[in-house]
Order: C-alpha cells, then structure tokens, then sequence
C-alpha cells in the first residue's frame, strides 16, 4: 500500500509505503436451521484486519435448497 503526501502546489511530496498483513481473520456466532427443505443460516462476525477487531460487526442472512 503506498499513500502520496503532498503534491501539486507543495514543495515536499512524501510516499509511504506500508505492509499489510497477508492474512484475512474473523470471529463470530451464528444460527443454522432446517425449514421445510430449506436451509436458513444467521451469522453475525467480525473482522480482524492488522491485528485490529473491527468495530462494528456485519451480519449474514443466507438460504439455499437441500438436495
């Protein structure tokens, strides 16, 4: 990840560089059931993203067909 500091009009234009972590992590509780062949799923998670839990947590709704 690279941010540009400065630019146009400055007389100093800083780049930073930075490393992000190569690994996605999250954490969180869900509900799975089974309604008349369908199966219905609500999970609630949160993200870690550079070793810091994300503050609001998203929320998943899914269904599909049992075959």
């Amino acid at each position: 990840n690279t941010t540009v500091v400065g630019g146009v009009g400055n007389p100093v234009t800083v780049i930073i560089s930075t490393q992000q972590y190569p690994f996605v992590e999250g954490f969180g509780e869900g509900i799975r059931t089974r309604i008349l062949g369908y199966f219905l799923r609500l999970d609630e998670a949160w993200g870690i993203n550079n070793g810091v839990i994300s503050s609001s947590p998203v929320t998943y709704f899914s269904f599909s067909l049992d075959f």
